[in-house]
């Protein structure tokens, strides 16, 4: 999931300079990572119970906002300037 949305990412051509925040992707990467190694734990156990299926959603849980979002906001964007409004429209309204 890390590597899909960071692809997305990073093939999107912004009309502004864009970087990224390293320490925040390595954040989500270790995010995506912990969350990997616990879904292979949890599903490689023999039997499945119940109770191991619970505690492999609550290690995927805080990890899915990590692989998705942190990577959006690792983004540093450049300022690009507001247009201005003409002083003609201005003074009409």
């Amino acid at each position: 999931m890390f590597t899909t949305h960071l692809t997305g990412m990073l093939a999107y051509r912004f009309p502004i300079a864009v970087a990224y925040n390293m320490p925040t992707l390595a954040i989500s990467w270790l995010g995506g990572a912990f969350a990997a190694l616990a879904i292979v734990y949890v599903s490689s156990r023999e039997p499945m119970t119940s109770a191991g299926l619970a505690g492999g959603s609550l290690a995927w849980a805080p990890a899915l906002p990590s692989c998705s979002s942190l990577p959006m906001a690792a983004l540093r964007l450049a300022r690009c300037p507001v247009p201005q409004r003409s002083a003609a429209r201005r003074h009409r309204s």
